[in-house]
């Protein structure tokens, strides 16, 4: 491959959140050829002008210096390394004698995923204005939407450029261009619209490295490019034109274009993944009460999702992390930049924006979820959260409102207001379980005799304290006559002196009886 890409043109197109400059004795404009992976142990010779990955290598390593001057023996564009925080003036000392440029890796950058956009970057030079004028060689980089307007003047149509979500990234704004109705709608929804999907999804485009030439009916014609970077598809080009452009004419616009927007996506994806794993770590950190919020947009609501639990921790791991990329995959389709993170097997989310748009990502998010597990989740979604203060106490709400979920065996999603009554009688009644202090033994006295003598009184106890004295409801629930509740109600009252006229006797049974009670329970049928 033909080096076209100097290093310092790498470098300025990840930025300093991926790679920085320990040292470069030479400079920084000699070219790169390709990201290759540096194994230590193998004496093979390095490629000319190769940019070595040297996974593993950090400063105070004895390889490291090995490695430095082999790189720099056979003319290595430069050694990238971890430093991870270690001090660099050995490193930087060394490569300076050798003459070979060293940078310095983030350390969260997985180094498959550094090899792939290095190697992105690679394969497509700067941009080049021959035969094409100014436009597109001076749109800066990053800016998806001077990409549009500029390859729009060019190719003399409306150009969008999207995603391989579908999601429409940029489109052009230029004064006097003729839209059509699904262009018009694809703006406003942010995406491709559902009709116009069986086209825009067409083989025929996605197979091909040319432009293809699209019409349907009642649309304006469409000129439709794959955006890639090497065999990696990174989104799409479209114009859309009038029925009798020429495809011909267009064709190097959209050539150059889909160039440069490998170049813009490669770092908005580095961009987009970088904010994503910040605002991921900050909301894991605000959950557990630290208070740092930077990056997290408020006001915003609580989603709290609970997979079905695997009984390997691995798989539970790997669904975790599906969950993640399934849920940031489906926010940034809507729009909407989302904080997610993962704890005890929990998927909880930061939903930015209405109540209602909250609702509508959760329930799809949901739907999602179940197809792809397979089996029903259950999901609570919070009120807004406008503090930080709020969130630890909120997260403790969801994970009590989930548990209710499981133990009832109810799936999908609620709202955490609406069980806010049963989540406070769960914490009196665990208070009363685990407190002794807090009970009279009057729940122990009626459970013993119950144990000794086979009858059930503290269920039919309960079941009345429940159905607020209702007979009727008692009777239906434990398929009884209504005689015999009240006989066995009067037979209780006196072995166990009791008044359930009492309304403070009653609150104080209703407690302990229900401390005791398994979850879920109450709402069984039983027969005498």
């Amino acid at each position: 491959m033909t080096a076209r890409v100097t290093l310092a043109e790498l470098v300025e197109v990840l930025g300093p959140a991926v790679l920085s400059v320990v040292c470069a004795p030479r400079g920084l404009d000699h070219p790169v050829s390709a990201p290759e992976l540096l194994d230590i142990a193998d004496p093979a010779p390095v490629e000319h002008a190769a940019l070595l990955l040297g996974i593993g290598l950090s400063p105070g390593q004895d390889g490291l210096s090995v490695a430095i001057r082999r790189a720099a023996a056979g003319q290595a564009a430069a050694l990238v390394i971890k430093s991870r925080g270690l001090p660099l003036a050995e490193v930087r000392a060394v490569a300076e004698q050798a003459g070979l440029a060293v940078l310095d890796a983030a350390a969260e950058m997985p180094w498959p995923r550094l090899q792939v956009l290095c190697g992105a970057v690679l394969r497509f030079g700067p941009a080049s204005a021959a035969g094409l004028g100014p436009p597109l060689a001076t749109v800066p980089t990053g800016d998806l939407f001077a990409l549009a307007n500029a390859t729009a003047a060019l190719a003399g149509g409306a150009v969008a450029i999207m995603d391989t979500d579908h999601v429409i990234l940029a489109y052009s704004s230029l004064d006097g261009q003729r839209i059509d109705e699904t262009r018009r709608r694809g703006i406003l929804l942010r995406r491709v619209p559902e009709d116009a999907l069986p086209y825009h999804l067409l083989a025929e485009v996605w197979n091909s490295r040319e432009p293809v030439r699209l019409a349907r009916p009642g649309d304006m014609v469409r000129f439709g490019l794959v955006i890639r970077a090497g065999p990696e598809v990174l989104g799409s080009i479209w114009v859309a034109v009038e029925d009798d452009a020429d495809l011909s004419r267009c064709a190097p616009a959209l050539h150059e274009a889909a160039k440069l927007a490998a170049l813009h996506l490669v770092r908005l994806r580095r961009q987009a993944d970088a904010d994503q794993d910040r605002r991921n770590a900050v909301l894991g950190s605000a959950l557990e009460g630290a208070g740092q919020t930077a990056g997290l947009e408020l006001p915003a609501h609580l989603l709290a999702l609970a997979p079905p639990v695997a009984a390997d921790p691995i798989q539970r791991r790997l669904t975790g992390s599906q969950l993640v990329d399934l849920a940031v995959l489906a926010g940034r389709a809507l729009g909407i930049e989302i904080a997610a993170t993962v704890a005890r097997d929990r998927l909880y989310l930061l939903l930015p924006g209405s109540h209602a748009q909250a609702t509508i990502f959760a329930r799809q998010l949901l739907d999602r979820a179940g197809v792809g597990l397979r089996t029903p989740a259950r999901a609570v979604l919070g009120p807004a959260v406008t503090t930080p203060a709020q969130l630890p106490a909120q997260r403790a709400d969801a994970d009590a409102a989930l548990d209710h979920l499981r133990d009832n065996e109810i799936t999908g999603l609620v709202e955490l207001d609406s069980v806010r009554t049963q989540l406070v009688l769960h914490r009196l009644t665990t208070l009363v379980r685990t407190r002794p202090d807090l009970r009279t033994g009057l729940a122990e006295r009626i459970r013993a005799h119950d144990e000794r003598g086979g009858a059930d009184y503290a269920r039919t106890l309960l079941t009345y304290l429940r159905a607020a004295g209702d007979i009727s409801a008692v009777a239906e629930t434990l398929h009884l006559h209504q005689n015999t509740v009240r006989q066995r109600l009067r037979r209780a009252e006196e072995l166990f002196e009791l008044d359930l006229a009492d309304p403070e006797l009653r609150l104080t049974l209703w407690l302990e009886l229900t401390a005791d009670d398994p979850p879920g329970r109450g709402r069984e049928t039983h027969t005498e």
